[in-house]
């Protein structure tokens, strides 16, 4: 809508005045703001109670209820106990009135948005909850305000606290954000909590100069692109942005009324693929640059920025590209015209074969969202290690890609296993001599209810270590090398099941003994220890032929 229009309907000169200005012609605060603040936003919910009046008051309804309701007969209040008001259903925790209450404080930020004639305000408050009291007191400290208009914007900010002067700033998308959390003065905000009164959403526009803005419609559209939880955290950044963006640019209301929110969305949340479409632009044809049809359908598909940014890059260069391969290249953002960003796959299949092989995967199983180019470098890599025929069509293009996936990661996770268990058996012959030489015993030690004895396999170390939950199952290399002796601790009764675990260094010293989840050995396991190092420091060396390492690992 020009300027010259706005003038053929009446809308005359808008209001661009100074901060002070704007503040007296600014509309009041609406009726349910600080109900909204105590009933949806602090984060505690109590009942701040007087001993002596013997009443209290929920914080989050504000009812003024005698102590009796709370609860059975007439026992007072316990300071810290849980109660459920009677009038609104809350569970909350009873504080007494005054008692250090200074400390029970909530902070936020909160987006107003307001109207009057034809212009739009968005006030942000920082807003100080204090339950010290026994009503809570709700202080809001306007830190700033934007005011819309037809004809252009002014941002107006106070950087602190103390400073009653607001200052103007140039209106852009930068300044436009929520007030920065924490600020120079008298406290910090404990949590940045960020909220928009919703209350006034459906009206807030109606009679203005931005009276086809419909803020609920694009919350519904927001939610389900982003998840209500992400939306809610982005509301009052969204709302201003959006406010913004309506004034700014004329795409915005076309798109709106040609049912493209979710490419508004994307301009708000700045996703990828901004400048494929031309925002300044008032016709569809000019904003997307593309023939209608091409539009109905970006439509219909519910497609995004990255989308639309994909099928425009490479439509000049692949006249066969459309928009579902577009819809895989914005998945997996990767250079299709680069051999899809790995050698491995241009080895054995054209792109134009993959993305028909995608797009086609996903219509006939109807998949949420397209094939990932990495689980098909992946299912690849995984038929090469079985020696599966690359040159078969059967292979390549398997009828159900993720079953086939699994199938492959499963079977190369089983020989993958099975060769490290042939790899590490190297091992076992240097383990078992190593540990007999280092602890000079051929046969367990026994003594009272315990026993001791070396390891002789990377399959003993390995199991220790997993039943155990400590970390001696990677020792296998170290005791092949001569380095120490790993020791295992058992009960006599339970010769099979781990018990402790101890290092022996091969000059005799004992570096650790663990026991499950590394804990230390009891009384009984250290004398025990002590016992048998006394016996072990009187034996002879054992001396025979150990395997070298190198030759058999």
């Amino acid at each position: 809508m020009t300027l010259d229009e706005l003038k053929e309907i009446g809308v005359g000169k808008e209001y661009m005045g100074t901060a002070e200005q704007a503040l007296l012609d600014c509309p009041s605060l609406p009726k349910g703001y600080y109900a909204a603040i105590l009933q949806e936003w602090t984060a505690g919910a109590y009942i701040i109670y007087s001993t002596a009046a013997k009443w209290g008051v929920c914080t989050k309804c504000g009812k003024h209820l005698p102590e009796k309701v709370f609860q059975k007969g007439y026992a007072p209040f316990t300071h810290n106990d849980k109660y459920t008001c009677p009038h609104c259903g809350r569970t909350a925790i009873a504080k007494s009135a005054g008692m250090g209450r200074g400390k029970l404080r909530e902070y936020m930020f909160v987006t107003i948005p307001l109207k009057k004639g034809r212009r739009v305000y968005i006030l942000n408050f920082l807003v100080d909850v204090d339950f010290g009291g026994i009503v809570p007191k709700v202080i809001s400290f306007l830190k700033t305000f934007v005011v819309l208009s037809a004809i252009g914007q002014r941002y107006y900010s106070r950087p602190e606290y103390q400073d009653s002067v607001f200052r103007e700033r140039r209106i852009d998308n930068r300044t436009l954000d929520v007030p920065a959390p924490g600020f120079a003065g008298y406290f910090t905000p404990k949590r940045n909590v960020y909220r928009l009164y919703t209350g006034n959403l459906k009206s807030v526009f109606r009679g203005t100069c931005l009276h086809y803005a419909d803020v609920s419609r694009m919350f519904a559209t927001m939610e389900s692109r982003l998840g209500s939880e992400r939306a809610a955290n982005l509301y009052p950044m969204f709302f201003l942005r959006y406010a913004y963006f309506r004034v700014k640019y004329a795409a915005i209301e076309r798109l709106e009324q040609s049912g493209l929110d979710g490419l508004i969305i994307d301009k708000i949340t700045n996703s990828a693929g901004l400048a494929c479409i031309n925002w300044r632009a008032d016709t569809l044809r000019k904003i997307f640059a593309l023939n209608l049809g091409l539009v109905r359908e970006i439509r219909k598909r519910g497609f995004g920025l990255p989308v639309i940014a994909a099928y425009k890059h490479y439509v000049r260069k692949y006249p066969w590209f459309t928009l579902d391969h577009a819809e895989v290249a914005a998945a997996n953002r990767i250079g299709f015209d680069e051999e899809l960003g790995t050698v491995d796959v241009a080895r054995y299949i054209e792109n134009r074969k993959l993305l028909d092989y995608a797009v086609k995967q996903r219509k006939r199983y109807k998949w949420k969202t397209p094939l990932r180019l990495m689980d098909y470098v992946d299912y690849l890599r995984d038929c090469r290690i079985l020696n599966y025929d690359m040159t078969s069509r059967d292979v390549l293009f398997p009828k159900a890609f993720r079953t086939a996936h699994a199938r492959t990661g499963e079977l190369v996770s089983e020989l993958r296993t099975t060769k490290e268990a042939e790899r590490l058996a190297l091992y076992d012959p240097a383990i078992e001599a190593n540990g007999i030489a280092i602890s000079r015993m051929q046969a367990p030690y026994w003594s009272g209810d315990l026993m001791i004895f070396p390891a002789k396999t990377t399959g003993e170390l390995i199991r220790e270590g997993r039943e155990l939950h400590h970390c001696v199952g990677g020792y296998y290399e170290g005791m092949a090398r001569g380095r120490y002796a790993i020791m295992f601790i058992r009960k006599a009764d339970c010769s099979d099941t781990p018990y402790f675990t101890l290092q022996l260094m091969a000059d005799g010293r004992i570096e650790q003994n663990r026991g499950k989840y590394n804990c230390s050995p009891d009384d009984e396991v250290k004398a025990f220890v002590d016992k048998w190092h006394r016996w072990f420091e009187r034996q002879k060396p054992v001396e025979f032929d150990r395997p070298i390492l190198e030759a058999s690992a």
